[in-house]
């Protein structure tokens, strides 16, 4: 199922970019 492995993909970079923006938050406010 090659939609089923693009939607994992997909949920991958989202909880990546989660959590980069939660870093980034708490470096700027560290």
């Amino acid at each position: 199922m090659l939609l089923a492995s693009v939607f994992d993909m997909i949920s991958m970079i989202e909880s990546s970019a989660f959590l980069l923006k939660n870093i980034i938050q708490g470096s700027i406010l560290g």
